[in-house]
């Protein structure tokens, strides 16, 4: 874990000075949908692949690259264990996105950030032979969000980014989202 965080600060720090031009408006908004995978499953059979949405805040720092927002988001996925027992694992992810932005094309825009936040996650767990849930667990956590994507058009989002949670929640993401404000200034 040490080599990923030394490798995202040479990489972070080297980018100030690759690019000056920032020509978009201040502030933008995103909402977002997709699919998620789970990183670990945690001795279970299989993971379902599960979904996310959520939105992001983001304002574009003048005459630089970079962008700070805030990020919400809702996620969740099912594990079953065999073929009686089964898992709902739900995490709400609030927490602050830092991103650079590489602008050298026209109508794409290529970025890579990362976002700390925290993680409310909710964990029940299922069995055939009971209707309600046979363990519930509630905790908060501390989650980190590398990630990277394109931009298209200044309107269209594609990106994929890590939730590393704890072992037992961080899952990986795709999300398609649509921009609202954002785009050149005139």
């Amino acid at each position: 874990m040490k080599k990923v965080f030394l490798i995202l600060f040479i990489c972070y720090s080297s980018f100030g000075f690759c690019q000056t031009n920032n020509n978009v408006k201040s502030f933008e908004f995103e909402l977002f949908i997709g699919p998620i995978f789970s990183i670990n499953y945690n001795n279970s059979e299989f993971t379902n692949v599960g979904g996310t949405f959520g939105l992001e805040g983001r304002y574009n720092l003048s005459q630089t690259p970079y962008s700070i927002g805030l990020n919400a988001k809702f996620a969740g996925f099912n594990r079953n264990y065999d073929n009686s027992n089964w898992e709902n694992i739900k995490n709400i992810n609030i927490g602050l996105a830092f991103d650079y932005n590489f602008r050298y094309w026209r109508h794409i825009s290529l970025f890579t950030g990362a976002g700390l936040g925290i993680s409310l996650l909710d964990d029940d767990r299922y069995s055939s032979i009971s209707i309600s849930p046979v363990l519930s667990r509630e905790k908060t956590t501390l989650c980190f969000n590398p990630r990277l994507g394109a931009e298209f058009f200044k309107r269209i989002r594609l990106t994929t980014d890590i939730n590393i949670i704890d072992a037992e929640h961080s899952f990986i993401g795709l999300n398609l989202g649509f921009v609202l404000g954002g785009g050149n200034r005139k």
